[in-house]
């Protein structure tokens, strides 16, 4: 039986090294994963802290995601300062 054409695929599995940033160091790899949700868009989700961020490919949800990661971390970090 065929899967339709718009139907979400299995995850990928992967990990981030880095986060691309100048300033930010990751204490260890970041796991992710990859699912393609429908023609020409995708979905990379953190598990861990419930994030996801989608892109019109894979790359471009992965660096969607590493900005909301950093944004997170700069939120949760001054909120912590106060």
């Amino acid at each position: 039986m065929r899967r339709p054409i718009d139907a979400p695929s299995a995850t990928i599995r992967r990990q981030i090294e880095n986060l691309g940033e100048a300033g930010y160091r990751l204490l260890r790899p970041i796991p992710v994963g990859t699912q393609k949700v429908g023609i020409g868009d995708y979905v990379e989700s953190f598990r861990e802290p419930n994030i996801e961020m989608s892109g019109r490919d894979r790359e471009d949800a992965l660096q969607a995601l590493k900005a909301e990661i950093l944004e997170t971390f700069e939120v949760l970090s001054s909120e912590r300062r106060l």
